[in-house]
Order: C-alpha cells, then sequence, then structure tokens
C-alpha cells in the first residue's frame, strides 16, 4: 500500500458523492448541493471558524484518490467544505449570514491543501474501519453498515462467512455484530425502495436505523419479517414472500409512523423489543396488536393467555388430588372412570410434551 504526503490545490479537490455519511438521494448532486446539505448542521460553520482563524492543521490531511485531472476527498469532506465556503461564500443558500461573517472575519484561507494520495478506495477503506467504526471520529450506525457494505463489496471473493470475519477484524469488531449490522442495511435498502413507505417525515435522515438492528436480536421479530441470520441470503424469504413483505412493512409503521392514521405501538428500546417480540410468538396476542395497534394491551392479552393456562393447569390439578383423596371411599368399579383417568394421563403427558418443546427463544421477554 503506497502512499504520498502532498500539498494539492485546493480547486482541485473533490467532495466524495459516496461519502457512507450522506443520504443516498445526494449521490449523483452537485457538489454545491452536498455543501448547503452539510450546512443543515451548524458545526460546519464551527469547523470554518477554526480553520479561518488558525489555517489548516497539517497533522490531519486529506485522505485523496486520484480521479481524472482532480482528487476526490475519501476523508475529510466536512473540513473541505468548510475550505470552499471559506473561499467562496456564496455558496451557502441556507445560515448565508453565518458563513459570509465568518468569511470575511477570518484572516486564514488556506488553498494549498495537505493530503494522503492513495491508490485505490479500498486503501481508504481499511483505515476509515478502525478510525469510524470504533475508533475516535466514530460513524452513527447507517452511516457504519454503509461503509461495511461499500467494504464487503471489495472483498466479494470470500465466502461469506469469511468475508464477515475479515470485516470484523478490520473494524475490531465481533463477526455476529458485522452480519446484523450488514442485514440491518439490507433491510433499509428494501425500505428505501419502497419509498420508506409512503410514512410521511421518514427518510434516511430521520430513520432509527438502531430500531432494525435491535429487531434483528429478537427471533420471533425475525419469524414475523422473514429474515434468517444464518442464511447467505438472510432477506430471501421477506423479497420473495408475500406475507413477509405485509408483515415488514407493518413492522415498520408500528415504528415509524406518527403522523398517519396508525397509533404508534413500538419504540426500538429494548424492552420494547422484548414484549413485541413475546406477542409475535402467540398468535392471540399477535392478532391483537394487529387490531389495536397498542403494544402494552397486546402484551397484556399475552399475559392472560399464560394466566388463563395456568390457572386451568391449577385448576385441573385440584380437581385430580381431590378426585384420588376420594378413591379410598369408591367401593366399585366402573370402565368409565378408568376410561376416563386413561384420557386424563393422556392429556397430561400431551401438555408434559408440548411445554418441553418450547424452545429458550420462544420463552424470550
Amino acid at each position: 500500500m503506497s502512499q504520498i504526503y502532498e500539498f494539492i490545490d485546493l480547486e482541485r479537490l473533490r467532495l466524495d458523492h459516496y461519502n457512507p455519511r450522506l443520504p443516498t438521494s445526494l449521490h449523483e448532486k452537485s457538489e454545491d448541493i452536498v455543501i448547503n446539505w452539510m450546512l443543515t448542521d451548524a458545526s460546519l460553520v464551527e469547523l470554518m471558524l477554526a480553520i479561518g482563524n488558525n489555517g489548516f492543521f497539517p497533522g490531519e490531511p486529506l485522505l485523496i484518490i486520484k480521479e481524472d485531472d482532480d482528487y476526490i476527498v475519501v476523508e475529510g469532506n466536512r473540513r473541505l467544505a468548510s475550505l470552499k465556503l471559506l473561499q467562496d461564500p456564496s455558496i451557502a443558500e441556507t445560515q448565508k449570514k453565518k458563513v459570509k461573517t465568518v468569511a470575511e472575519e477570518t484572516t486564514e484561507k488556506p488553498t494549498k491543501i495537505p493530503c494522503i494520495i492513495f491508490n485505490e478506495r479500498s486503501e481508504v477503506n481499511k483505515y476509515l474501519g478502525y478510525r469510524h467504526i470504533t475508533g475516535i471520529k466514530e460513524w452513527d450506525l447507517l452511516s457504519k453498515a454503509r461503509y461495511l457494505k461499500t467494504l464487503s463489496d471489495d472483498i466479494t471473493s470470500e465466502e461469506p462467512k469469511k468475508m464477515k470475519s475479515t470485516l470484523a477484524k478490520a473494524i475490531g469488531s465481533k463477526p455476529d455484530y458485522v452480519n446484523r449490522l450488514l442485514i440491518a442495511y439490507d433491510l433499509f435498502l428494501e425500505i428505501e425502495k419502497n419509498s420508506f413507505f409512503q410514512i410521511r417525515s421518514l427518510n434516511e435522515e430521520t430513520i432509527h436505523f438502531n430500531y432494525l438492528l435491535d429487531s434483528l436480536r429478537r427471533t420471533n421479530i425475525r419469524d414475523f419479517i422473514g429474515v434468517d441470520i444464518k442464511s447467505n441470503h438472510p432477506i430471501e424469504e421477506l423479497t420473495n414472500n408475500t406475507d413477509k413483505k405485509n408483515n415488514f412493512k407493518q413492522l415498520i409503521h408500528w415504528f415509524f409512523d406518527t403522523a398517519g392514521r396508525i397509533k404508534v405501538a413500538i419504540r426500538g428500546d429494548s424492552e420494547s423489543l422484548t414484549k413485541l417480540d413475546a406477542i409475535l410468538a402467540d398468535k392471540i396476542a399477535t392478532q391483537y396488536l394487529f387490531r389495536s395497534e397498542d403494544l402494552e394491551e397486546s402484551y397484556e392479552k399475552l399475559n392472560k393467555t399464560y394466566d388463563s393456562f395456568n390457572h386451568n393447569l391449577s385448576l385441573a390439578k385440584k380437581n385430580i388430588t381431590a378426585a384420588l383423596n376420594q378413591l379410598p371411599s369408591i367401593k366399585e368399579q366402573h370402565s368409565i372412570d378408568i376410561e376416563t383417568a386413561s384420557e386424563i394421563r393422556e392429556t397430561a403427558q400431551m401438555i408434559v410434551l408440548k411445554l418441553q418443546a418450547i424452545t429458550p427463544d420462544q420463552c424470550e421477554g
């Protein structure tokens, strides 16, 4: 991996439209549009002020790759945007006054920018893995997942399990976490492909990606939407099965529809997801959730289902014990009583077998 440290003219540096932190809707937009999107974060003006007063710190060079006669800045896009705004504050269509004031009142406007030139984007990606996934400048979850997807495309020659281990080593994490991040990103792409299911105000900037990620830890939620985390094609059932597609759409509405007709039932916190997972293991509680769209009431139905079962079982034990205590006073044998007792024994054995067959996953929550 060869790298060159060099000072590059600012006018030859271009923003990376495929930076993981950028919404995909900006990938084909002009550089000015991307800079104005960045300006929605007030801290960009603060960064302009820091550079404008102190200059550009050479110890933190931009990481770039060559493209035609110019360079793409793979790492350092916010600093590059700040540099361009210092040179030309007219780019700003938002926070115009602040940008103009900073540009006018500061003296440092660097035009020769320290950079490290890499041969390929994949070489930069290896560095970014530590820096932004587990390192000192951690990205949000969606940016992490988008980055991992990009990195996985660089190592498609490896079989899936080995590829996830390679990714995990690259970012200092565990393969199962990498696997869930990649699957959650696939789910996000499904939501995006379906225009966010027409949920008002839902987009890639407002979506809580952790809801998707944490849902994948729950067996019954995974089954509900057709996700197999052990498969090489984990969302194949979801994409090919109409019922699973509808369930997935329903889940996203439960999570994110705050303005439509659907009552908000579920948050993505651990307690809510645990309750949802338990509800989806029970047919009666699930049906109630579809009708009521109320998590707490549906979970209460689940508890009532169990309480009713437990009550009936206790009542049966009480009656059988009472019959057993009466046996010494019974002087005649009737075949009907033997037949009834045999049926009770068979029923009791069936209950035992069915209870023993319930897996720990079904008992979550």
